[in-house]
């Protein structure tokens, strides 16, 4: 396999099968194009420096096509956005026509959800999860990714049982 290039990816299936080398090489062209994308446009810098790992890790293990992916501070998805084919759209990240510094779900199929800064990724996740088991039918997992009062980073998958019909 070759070299995995930030400005290379189109999809976080390109991260399939990769050495760990590999993807800590990604990280750290991750953490140098943040930075410098995000001075040039502004933007939120050390939320999304500090998740960098925690995504390519939750790329590489989960399909978000199939898999929901919601960010609870969703201003920390600058690496999800990097790793789901806009990469190339970061010098116009928060700019008019550009692409937003939240999920956005007009942007790509990725991002389930339209959402900014915190509250929405529990309920949103656990609604999903009780249609889905109302419905009979499993359709993948339901990942959030928040940060607790003290600004700790916690992914979690909801587990419903009391509310959900049996």
């Amino acid at each position: 396999m070759s070299s995995l290039l930030l400005s290379e990816i189109r999809s976080p299936d390109e991260l399939q099968g990769r050495s760990l080398e590999d993807l800590e090489s990604l990280c750290n062209q991750m953490r140098a194009a943040l930075v410098e994308k995000v001075l040039q446009t502004g933007g939120h810098l050390g939320s999304n420096l500090g998740v960098v790992e925690l995504t390519v890790a939750l790329h590489s293990s989960f399909d978000f096509l199939r898999d929901k992916l919601v960010f609870d501070v969703s201003h920390q998805c600058y690496p999800h956005k990097m790793l789901t084919g806009r990469y190339a759209e970061f010098d116009g990240l928060r700019q008019t026509e550009g692409i937003s510094g939240f999920t956005n779900r007009f942007e790509s199929d990725f991002d389930p959800l339209t959402a900014g800064h915190a509250g929405t990724a529990i309920s949103f996740q656990f609604g999903g999860h009780v249609k889905h088991h109302h419905r009979h039918h499993h359709v993948g997992e339901h990942i959030f990714l928040g940060a607790d009062r003290n600004g700790s980073p916690a992914v979690g998958a909801p587990r419903p049982t009391s509310a959900a019909p049996q």
